[in-house]
């Protein structure tokens, strides 16, 4: 007898066909998923996974502001902040900081260790602000095409 059917993908599961009607607002719905990889419309995939499930509950939002703000010296952050694995996510601001920063820890106590001895002894970082999340509201990935532009 043949093999059994693959179990249904889980609802939030972008398979490739979503991925195709999801983009086609992006240049034309002539290009194909390939095509828009390759003229860096899609630059990758990922699977939306439950932080806290996966032993990952505590997310915390930091501000840094750094004493200088050269060239080198921002590029010199930003090279060692791709180094920290709690960073997800890290975004240069304006405003009273200048970097942005969204951390995952598995605990208070290694996300502690990390902004003593990691992130606040990084040189150049003049003062750190955080911010422990209780819990997200709302998390959705992408953008919303629904309000998108036409591109030129």
């Amino acid at each position: 007898p043949p093999p059994p059917p693959p179990p249904p993908p889980p609802p939030d599961f972008q398979a490739e066909d979503g991925i195709r009607d999801t983009s086609r607002g992006l240049v034309g719905s002539e290009m194909c998923i390939r095509d828009r990889e390759e003229a860096g419309y899609i630059t990758g995939y990922h699977a939306a996974v439950d932080e806290r499930r996966i032993g990952f509950p505590v997310t915390v939002f930091v501000s840094v502001a750094l004493h200088k703000q050269s060239d080198g010296d921002l590029r010199a952050f930003e090279n060692a902040c791709l180094t920290w694995p709690l960073v997800r996510e890290c975004y240069m601001i304006s405003g009273e900081a200048d970097y942005h920063l969204r951390c995952v820890a598995p605990d208070l106590e290694t996300f502690e260790q990390f902004l003593r001895n990691t992130l606040s002894a990084t040189p150049n970082v003049a003062s750190v602000k955080t911010q422990v999340t209780i819990r997200p509201t709302k998390r959705e990935a992408g953008v919303p095409l629904e309000v998108a532009r036409p591109a030129r």
